[in-house]
C-alpha cells in the first residue's frame, strides 16, 4: 500500500530501506512509519539520503542536549518540554512534534534556521522547510490512496493472488505425474466449449 501511495516515487526508497533499516529501527521507527517517511520524502521532493541523515542528527542531538540545544527547546515553551519528555519513550513521535512546531513557528514569520541548525544540523538546514514537512508526516500511518492508486493496488493484488493459485495448481499437478501443459490445454478447450455453448 505504501508503494502504491508513492513511497518509491524517487526510485530510492528500497535502497534507503536496505541501507538505513537498522538505524531507523534502532531509533524506534516501525515499518509503517518507515513507509510513511518514504511517502513524505517523495511528496516533498526530497531525493537524497539527507532526510534520514536529518533524523540521525536530530536523534543524536535530542539524546545528548547541549546547553544551546536545550535553550532552543526551552524557548518553545510547553511543546519543547513535551518533545523532550516524548523523546525518551517515542523518538519518531518526538521528531514529528518538533517538525510540526517548526512549521508552526515558520508560519508566524519566525526565522527557523537557527532551530534547524541547532537540532538538525547541516542535513536539516540543507533540506529546509520541505525536509521539516516530511518529518512532520512520519506519524501519519493512515495512508490514503487516490482512486487510481487503489485500482493499481487491487490489480496488483489480483495478479499476485492468481500467480499464487497457479503456483499451487502447478505443484499439485506435477505431483500426479500429469503434465501441466496438457492440463492447461484441456482447460482452454473446456473454456472454448463453454463459450461456444453461449454464442
Amino acid at each position: 500500500k505504501g508503494l502504491a501511495a508513492g513511497a518509491n516515487i524517487s526510485g530510492e526508497f528500497l535502497d534507503s530501506i536496505r541501507e538505513y533499516s537498522v538505524l531507523l529501527k534502532d531509533i524506534g521507527f516501525t515499518a509503517e512509519q518507515t513507509i510513511a517517511l518514504g511517502i513524505e520524502q517523495g511528496k516533498n521532493g526530497l531525493f537524497s539520503d539527507k532526510l534520514i541523515d536529518s533524523i540521525k542528527e536530530i536523534n543524536l542531538r535530542l539524546g545528548d542536549l547541549t546547553p544551546a540545544q536545550k535553550q532552543v527547546l526551552d524557548g518553545m515553551g510547553a511543546i519543547g518540554k513535551e518533545i523532550q519528555t516524548t523523546f525518551s519513550t517515542d523518538k519518531p513521535k518526538a521528531i514529528a512534534l518538533l517538525a510540526n512546531e517548526i512549521i508552526r513557528l515558520e508560519k508566524t514569520g519566525k526565522n527557523v534556521i537557527p532551530i534547524l541548525a541547532n537540532l538538525g544540523g547541516g542535513p536539516l538546514e540543507d533540506l529546509g522547510i520541505n525536509g521539516v514537512k516530511a518529518l512532520a508526516g512520519i506519524t501519519g500511518l493512515n495512508i490514503q490512496l487516490t482512486k487510481s492508486q487503489q485500482i493499481q493496488l487491487d490489480y496488483a493484488s489480483a495478479v499476485d493472488k492468481t500467480n499464487n493459485e497457479l503456483f499451487k495448481l502447478t505443484n499439485t499437478v506435477s505431483g500426479t505425474g500429469s503434465e501441466f501443459a496438457v492440463l492447461l490445454e484441456m482447460a482452454k478447450a473446456f473454456g472454448l466449449f463453454l463459450i461456444d455453448g453461449y454464442v
